[in-house]
């Protein structure tokens, strides 16, 4: 198990990476004013586990630098909000929509912009939590002319976590997964639910680390992607 001095220097890493990202993907572009605070907002018609996995992936994957840029200087903050996309389709069009339709993304962008959806919904709340133990295989996305990239798993420590929890740390997973290149484009992709997940050093691509909300005064991973072939 990471110690919690560990895990405090790994989320300080991860500042320093989302910096550096939004440095990078700007350059060539308008510079980011990380004040301006621009978010993305995702309107919720249903919950897979799997398939929200992939459209995190699938939204992530289709931004433009300068989009990217903006997203991890207000490090790739979301708010998810329940409703049915297909109604907001002539008022509010999406910047994206998930294939099947369940999920609309709008942004990154500042919150002026995604004010009225807002104002229109509440925010995302899942009747039940995860269940551990669930083993649900994501398809890869396509990718023209794309060399074989191996395969991944994001195991997700469920205990404790309510679904709107879920989403949250399993966005910022994907999103900064795919932009940091842990996640290559075209990766296979396993979703893993478990409870009291142990993370060692050294296994992971990727960690998302945040507050205990159990512990405040406590760091806690939860969530890892590894490479598994």
């Amino acid at each position: 198990m990471l110690p919690q001095d560990a895990l405090r220097r790994e989320a300080e890493q991860r500042l320093t990476a989302l910096a550096t990202l939004a440095a990078a993907a700007e350059s060539g572009g308008e510079p980011v004013d990380p004040a301006a605070g621009e978010c993305v907002v995702a309107v919720v018609a249903a919950f897979d586990p799997a398939d929200f996995v992939r459209a995190c992936r699938d939204f992530a994957h289709a931004l433009a630098r300068p989009a990217v840029a903006a997203w991890c200087a207000n490090f790739t903050r979301t708010v998810f909000l329940a409703g049915e996309p297909a109604n907001l389709a002539v008022r509010h069009p999406a910047d994206q929509v998930a294939a099947g339709g369940a999920i609309a993304w709008y942004g990154p962008c500042p919150a002026a912009a995604t004010a009225g959806v807002g104002r229109l919904l509440r925010p995302f709340r899942g009747p039940v939590r995860l269940a551990a133990g669930l083993e649900l295989p994501i398809e890869p996305r396509p990718v023209p002319d794309a060399a074989p990239t191996g395969a991944y798993t994001l195991i997700v420590d469920v205990s404790d976590l309510a679904v709107e929890e879920f989403m949250i740390h399993v966005n910022h997973s994907v999103a900064e997964s795919t932009f940091t290149g842990a996640l290559p484009p075209g990766a296979a992709l396993t979703l893993r639910t478990v409870a009291n997940a142990e993370f060692d050093a050294g296994q992971s691509e990727y960690r998302r680390i945040a507050v205990d909300r159990a512990d405040p005064g406590r760091l806690r991973c939860y969530a890892a992607l590894t490479r598994s072939g």
